[in-house]
């Protein structure tokens, strides 16, 4: 009795674990789509109607716009004009908390050890922490656990009302994005398992499969009707051609450590739970088996899928263990392993406060400093820009600045796309573009491996006399040398240092002029790592002679 541990003490844990969850998955904003999709609940509430077309950019202005992720976008635009960026990464936080519970019940349900349920959420479901930020596919994952724990509840008492609420669930999340497709399968899997146990056509099987069928018609119930099932297919040009970084398979990124490290989790945790799950007699189940096999192969489709393979793996993964682990210390010592994951997760919870990040956006990834620049000295017109920061811009921006291209893909399928790539290569087709759009400014993320790809398009833009005016971590920024930009090019011209030009060329009477610029970007862009870098390459090549430059 004395090495046991009470209910009060079981809850505490687990409340320090769902902190736990909460805090590593209060994530700063590093993806401009988050922005994109703020924007457009925004217009949506303004203008009272759902948009099928583009109005954010020039390339693809009319274009239809398939608007999928409608209602999810309404509530981020709700909640992030109501309390804030901080409210918003609050509400995902609590929303990666509550499922990480869902996953917890779902595995005790199944008999799992309640030290070892935390242990393997805390562990394999931790690879999907950085994915909980402001995008549709925070509900996804919510309700992919919510629906196969209401399943789950159905299978085992066969209460209808479990089904209601399965049915509503669909048609909530065919408004919020077009996987609802995945939700479908999930019902079809608990559909076969249910009707594999009752082998005729039982009332509990009837029930479910008139819910698949339900389920399935109130799919159409959206503004974007049957395009939900075939919008997957429709991007793939485009993803293919911009190779998008998550659209990729995981074994593209198989130099990284870490992604030996996840292919090496999913492959030993897919042979466990195949043998507990489907050959091993006294624990087979081919419901979860066939959730486990589907998830653990969607990663090497595209990374994306990685933290469904986490959320899903998480909870067998635990009562499988469970069962093999029963003798262990884990289990048979429950007032040690109670104080030592208290110390854990205490531990993590408090390096985790010290490190929360202080800006709601990372300023290195998105174009946080330049977009502020270009609205403080409106600037209008339109602007060339990366596909990955166009999000950002016209969150910003629009409607007095027009994008080129952004992440909604099925948007700039085509034309937009070409003329994208063919502005990239620079020479007479990119010029004819400046021309036929009335470009005014070019927002290029300050990435070695996209400027040396726009090589041709910069030496364009330098041989017809545009001009940088901004340069940071995020972003640079040239502008049109023309009647519209000439005050802002007089006062914030970058002629004499910047990005492209070796601090230790620097000479002569170039010196003086270059360190005012420098001066005046680290003035303008305080935070910048890469001006600050620059500056102090700028003082060794100089002997330590700073010309009047504050480091």
């Amino acid at each position: 009795m004395i090495n046991k541990i009470n209910r009060r003490q079981k809850t505490m844990l687990l409340l320090f674990f769902l902190a736990f969850v909460f805090f590593f998955c209060f994530n700063q904003i590093n993806n401009a789509d988050s922005f994109y999709h703020i924007r457009a609940g925004q217009l949506i509430w303004q203008t009272g109607h759902i948009p099928h077309s583009d109005v954010f950019s020039y390339s693809a202005a009319g274009a239809p716009w398939i608007p999928h992720e409608w209602l999810a976008e309404l509530i981020f635009f709700g909640i992030q004009n109501v309390f804030s960026f901080w409210g918003l990464m609050t509400f995902i936080a609590a929303l990666a908390a509550i499922t990480f519970f869902l996953i917890f019940l779902i595995a005790r349900e199944h008999g799992a050890n309640f030290f070892l349920t935390l242990i393997v959420l805390s562990t394999i479901g931790a690879a999907s922490f950085q994915f909980w930020v402001p995008r549709p596919q925070s509900f996804v994952f919510f309700f992919c656990i919510l629906l196969i724990y209401l399943l789950e509840k159905y299978r085992i008492n066969s209460d209808k009302k479990y089904l209601w609420w399965t049915a509503f669930i669909i048609l909530i999340w065919a408004n919020m994005n077009a996987s609802v497709i995945l939700g479908i399968i999930i019902i079809a899997l608990f559909s076969a398992g249910i009707g594999a146990r009752e082998r005729n056509w039982s009332r509990a099987f009837k029930h479910i499969i008139w819910t698949l069928f339900g389920a399935t018609a109130l799919c159409f119930v959206n503004p974007s009707t049957y395009h939900i099932f075939t919008y997957g297919t429709m991007i793939l040009p485009a993803l293919r051609a911009f190779g998008v970084y998550e659209w990729q398979p995981i074994l593209t990124y198989w130099a990284g450590a870490d992604t030996k490290l996840f292919v090496g989790e999913i492959v030993a945790a897919a042979l466990f739970l195949t043998w507990h799950l489907g050959i091993r007699r006294e624990s087979r189940n081919y419901v979860w088996l066939g959730l486990v096999i589907g998830v653990s192969i969607m990663p090497f489709i595209a990374s994306r899928y990685l933290p469904y393979w986490a959320l899903f793996a998480a909870a067998p993964l635990a009562w499988t263990l469970s069962n093999t682990l029963k003798n262990s210390a884990v289990t048979t010592e429950p007032k040690k392993t109670f104080t030592i994951l208290l110390l854990v997760y205490g531990g993590l919870l408090i390096l985790r406060i010290i490190a929360l990040p202080t800006e709601y956006t990372d300023r290195a990834a998105l174009p946080v400093y330049a977009a502020e620049f270009l609205a403080e000295n409106g600037a209008q017109g339109n602007t060339f820009n990366a596909y990955d920061q166009g999000g950002y811009l016209l969150w910003r921006l629009w409607p007095d600045i027009k994008i080129s291209m952004d992440g909604r893909s099925e948007t700039y399928l085509g034309r937009p796309t070409d003329e994208y790539f063919a502005m990239l290569g620079g020479g007479n087709p990119a010029k004819a573009l400046i021309q036929k759009y009335d470009i005014q400014y070019f927002v290029f993320p300050y990435d070695p491996t996209f400027l040396a790809g726009a090589q041709p398009l910069l030496s364009l833009l330098s041989d017809n006399g545009w001009q940088m005016v901004w340069w940071d971590d995020g972003a640079i920024i040239f502008a049109m040398n023309d009647i519209q930009n000439k005050d802002l090019i007089k006062k914030y011209a970058i002629r004499y240092a910047g990005p492209f030009i070796d601090p230790s060329t620097i000479t002569g009477a170039a010196v003086h002029p270059a360190v005012a610029e420098i001066q005046s970007l680290m003035e303008r862009a305080p935070g910048s790592t890469a001006i600050a870098n620059y500056a102090k390459d700028f003082l060794t090549a100089h002997g330590g002679k700073s010309g009047g430059l504050n480091l």
